[in-house]
């Protein structure tokens, strides 16, 4: 192994994606809803954009830009390479280990913790990300492997990686791609407006994340020399510029960069508008998602699926976009008559033609030090982390509803939306079949 000797070498660990595998009757359906998506695409004539698979955590690069700049040694590592790369000396033996976690990957950050501290006692291991800004205590107190647990951002966090006060005189949108393992056009690229949420739509735990303004360019004209042509940027903002009239600045400052990408990001629906929907067009703009969550309004906290038809009626007589909304399954106060009615409005979203694609996930009560008010709805059935995820088993059961019955409702979702997209799309099941389709499912996290 390396020696120990260079106390500035830090390795910043990305474990806020990971691949799964999926419940055998939901691979089958994710191939075709796969298929469907190629083929929505190519009705919008979007097959010529390249996506990614590959991802980064943003505020995870922002951390080694800043170390970077202030004489660190760092190394970007994502978390299902950081054993190999350790064994396989890829890097110098770090000295510090920094993670940026989700919930049902806090254990496999614990694990690589413990392995590497049987290497080296001396090796200082701090944990941040989606999960230690939500539940910072429940998370030091359940793990006892992390030196710290840091619920900050840039150069707060960055300080408190390494132990003194470190700036960065250039702000903290700046991300410095080159440190990624791979090329910049490799990855899925999001930049960002505004992080955090002033709204709180009933689930939701985006309101408990902090809240930072960043440049109304969101950094792009940082790297767009570095990208090949027809690439997707997404604007990952909750809601794009946190609130409806900078939400209109942002779409005019992109309009002036004349940058020629192809740009996607979430809109609340209250924020649709003739104005905001010929700016998206002006902006660059190709594909937009929206949170409907569901049919019952006093669920979602949202707007009365009229209003929301409304909006999306809107989105079609004003453009041309690709218009993508969330659905989410068993949130407390679901019961059956609850699913019946989703299934309803899914017939209406795919058979007016009023969405492009409806991207649907189960409820999860992710682990917080707050009393969430959703949380407190439901009965929690195991407190395995690595089994809170989106497309899995529910972790929980409702007052109206058992954990199998929750799970039934999502697959029988799940089997409706492809029908009805089928049907929207005018296609036979032959030509589903026939599309090249991949199931290399990364999930990301909190989005």
């Amino acid at each position: 192994m390396t020696n120990f000797t260079n106390n500035n070498i830090v390795w910043l660990v990305d474990a806020t994606t990971y691949t799964k595998s999926l419940d055998s009757r939901l691979k089958g359906m994710k191939q075709v809803f796969y298929s469907l998506k190629s083929l929505a695409k190519k009705c919008k004539e979007l097959d010529t954009v390249l996506y990614s698979d590959k991802t980064f955590s943003a505020g995870l690069l922002r951390i080694a830009t800043i170390l970077d700049s202030n004489g660190y040694e760092v190394y970007y590592v994502h978390i299902e390479k950081a054993i190999e790369a350790l064994l396989n000396d890829t890097y110098p033996m770090p000295n510090i280990v920094a993670f940026s976690a989700v919930c049902p990957t806090v254990d496999l950050c614990s694990e690589f913790t413990n392995f590497i501290k049987n290497i080296n006692p001396n090796v200082k291991a701090v944990i941040g990300g989606p999960q230690a800004f939500v539940a910072p205590n429940t998370l030091k107190k359940r793990y006892k492997a992390f030196d710290d647990v840091i619920s900050e951002s840039d150069c707060n966090a960055a300080s408190r990686v390494v132990g003194r006060v470190v700036t960065y005189d250039q702000g903290g949108n700046f991300l410095n791609y080159r440190l990624l393992p791979d090329n910049i056009n490799k990855y899925c690229l999001n930049i960002a407006t505004y992080l955090g949420c002033e709204y709180s739509c009933g689930f939701c735990i985006e309101p408990l994340m902090p809240k930072q303004i960043m440049p109304l360019d969101g950094g792009i004209t940082s790297f767009l020399s570095e990208l090949v042509p027809n690439k997707l940027i997404h604007v990952c903002d909750t809601s794009l510029g946190g609130s409806y009239f900078r939400a209109l600045r942002v779409l005019e400052e992109m309009r002036m960069i004349n940058h020629n990408k192809f740009l996607s990001c979430d809109l609340r629906y209250d924020f649709i508008d003739e104005n905001t929907i010929i700016g998206l067009k002006k902006a660059g703009f190709v594909e937009v998602n929206i949170g409907i969550d569901s049919y019952n309004s006093s669920i979602s906290g949202k707007a009365t699926f009229a209003e929301m038809t409304r909006r999306l009626q809107m989105i079609r007589k004003y453009s041309n976009l690709y218009v993508s909304v969330y659905l989410v399954s068993g949130l407390p106060g679901y019961d059956h008559e609850q699913f019946i009615l989703n299934k309803d409005m899914i017939s209406i979203l795919y058979g007016e033609r009023l969405v492009d694609q409806i991207k649907h996930h189960i409820y999860v009560p992710y682990p917080t030090d707050h009393n969430h008010k959703y949380n407190s709805k439901v009965i929690i059935a195991t407190d395995d982390w690595t089994k809170y995820d989106r497309q899995s088993f529910p972790v929980y059961r409702l007052q109206t509803m058992d954990s199998d019955e929750i799970w039934e409702w999502y697959l029988e979702i799940e089997r409706h939306i492809n029908d009805k997209w089928r049907e929207s799309l005018g296609k036979t099941k032959e030509e589903i079949q026939a599309e090249p389709t991949h199931i290399d499912y990364n999930l990301a996290y909190y989005k």
